[in-house]
């Protein structure tokens, strides 16, 4: 695993820094894209991924 650079695609993955009682990191299957402004769009799951999600339920 790896912080990826702007403008590129790649797995979402979450790290919960407030989190000291369980698991503070989250690998979610989610695919995503980060841009130059800080900002990230949720594109989807990743390829075999199972469909997780009420909001994915519409697709």
């Amino acid at each position: 695993l790896q912080i990826i650079g702007k403008n590129i695609t790649g797995a979402i993955n979450v790290i919960d820094l407030a989190n000291l009682d369980s698991c503070s990191f989250i690998a979610t299957k989610d695919l995503g894209k980060s841009f130059s402004n800080e900002t990230f769009d949720v594109l989807g799951r990743m390829d075999e991924s199972d469909v997780r999600g009420c909001n994915m339920m519409w697709e």
